[in-house]
């Protein structure tokens, strides 16, 4: 389990993310967004091929 720090988009808190290392196991295009809940609310991340954070995005980014 790899832990990531990420400041959240929608409220603005700093959390840490515990992303598996299987989420990007078998992804055939990188990055790999992955949709993140934090409290009452979400927000999406994308992954590198190592499970790094190149991104960090906001609901309305994304939908």
């Amino acid at each position: 389990m790899f832990e990531r720090y990420a400041k959240c988009p929608v409220c603005g808190n700093k959390t840490i993310l515990r992303v598996p290392p299987h989420v990007v196991e078998g992804a055939s295009r990188f990055p790999v967004t992955v949709k993140v809940k934090h409290k009452d609310h979400y927000f999406y991340i994308n992954l590198d091929s190592e499970a790094h954070i190149t991104d960090i995005l906001a609901p309305e980014l994304v939908e």
